[in-house]
């Protein structure tokens, strides 16, 4: 069963979705108005729910809010219902802005993702390392591998090549922890130092990147502080 605030949660998302394509319409306001009424929320909770509804929901923001849900320990099944109500709010894909697909696609790589769970897998994986220990190694050249893809793949920053970029990012976020992004992270700035200076276009292609991983920015600047003395001016 959902929390209050999972199902404040699930509504704040809902919201930030409705405004992907700049507008929201009455059929999507008049649907988070019904769900709002299902969840027995209070009038606290509607005026934050209408309160998105009623000012424009930048592509960063509706991140934000879908990683707070992700990484709320809601039930199982809640992440689904989630998916389902944003894909109904949507309509067909037929009938879909470029830019409801494009936060389409990252909510469902959030949803696949990014979660609190993440660093649980990781301490789960080191209680059972003496029964599994071949099984860990196996894994661990795995994602060596994964890792070491990923970095190749995302080394052109040709603007033209971004809807690429977006497919390949979202795609890893799939197949890693906030803990490996955060490492990747640190692996793109060392392979961007090699040569003693890291230049505004490399730092910004990595910030880019940054944010296709759902790096929170306090994130970024931690792993970025420690290259400080490289970057350009």
């Amino acid at each position: 069963m959902l929390t209050r605030s999972h199902r404040l949660a699930f509504l704040k998302v809902l919201a930030a979705v409705a405004w992907a394509d700049g507008v929201v319409e009455a059929q999507e306001r008049n649907r988070i108005k019904v769900l709002f009424n299902s969840f027995d929320l209070d009038e606290a909770d509607r005026k934050t729910v209408d309160a998105l509804l009623d000012r424009p929901v930048d592509f960063d923001e509706a991140v934000e809010l879908t990683k707070e849900f992700a990484g709320a320990m809601a039930p199982p099944g809640a992440k689904q219902r989630l998916l389902d109500e944003i894909e109904t709010l949507l309509g067909n894909e037929s009938g879909r802005a470029p830019e409801e697909d494009e936060l389409l696609e990252h909510v469902r790589a959030i949803l696949a993702s990014h979660t609190v769970l993440d660093g649980f897998a990781e301490k789960l994986r080191g209680l059972f390392s003496r029964t599994l220990f071949s099984r860990k190694e196996e894994e661990s050249a795995s994602r060596t591998q994964i890792d070491e893809q990923f970095l190749n793949d995302v080394m052109d920053d040709r603007p033209e090549k971004d809807i690429e970029l977006q497919r390949i990012c979202a795609e890893y976020c799939r197949h890693s922890t906030m803990k490996d992004r955060l490492r990747t992270l640190s692996a793109l700035f060392s392979h961007a130092a090699e040569d003693r200076i890291i230049t505004k276009r490399e730092a910004d292609h990595i910030y880019r990147i940054a944010h296709l991983l759902w790096i929170s920015n306090p994130e970024y600047h931690a792993v970025r502080d420690r290259f400080r003395d490289r970057m350009e001016g």
